[in-house]
């Protein structure tokens, strides 16, 4: 008799709780990124792939639209990773120019005299450099 208590209880705990996973779906939360996160994670990927000149209008519309929203450490992010792509389709003045309005927005020049990659470039020459500041993949040296 006991028994068969004990069964119904676990039956009807076990349809129950059929029931209710049926009815009561998983929250499950797809946070999308913002377009501009969206836009520099595209870009990297390119970039991976040396798709170098697919990544410059991706990045340069991932930094007006972080401008846009006063998100100045994301801006001068994608600007730093914007000049290391100028920088691998030998467009040095333009990587000068991304690189020089990162520093200025975020008003960390500091007396920066140069600036490298430490993924791409080991020397010891750039290491023996006071840091002065560090904006996405670069330190800024002087």
């Amino acid at each position: 008799m006991k028994f068969t208590r004990s069964l119904r209880q676990v039956i009807l705990l076990f349809v129950i709780s059929c029931l209710l996973a049926v009815a009561i779906p998983p929250g499950v939360a797809q946070v999308n990124p913002p377009p501009a996160v969206q836009l520099v994670r595209q870009a990297r990927t390119l970039y991976r792939e040396e798709r170098f000149s697919e990544a410059v209008p991706l990045l340069q519309q991932a930094a007006a639209q972080f401008e846009s929203k006063g998100e100045n450490l994301d801006r001068a992010a994608a600007l730093s990773n914007l000049a290391a792509t100028y920088g691998q389709l030998g467009l040095w003045e333009e990587a000068e120019k991304a690189v020089n309005e990162a520093i200025a927005k975020q008003g960390t020049g500091k007396g920066s005299l140069n600036f490298y990659n430490p993924n791409i470039v080991d020397s010891e020459w750039h290491r023996s450099k006071t840091v002065t500041a560090e904006i996405g993949n670069h330190v800024f040296t002087k």
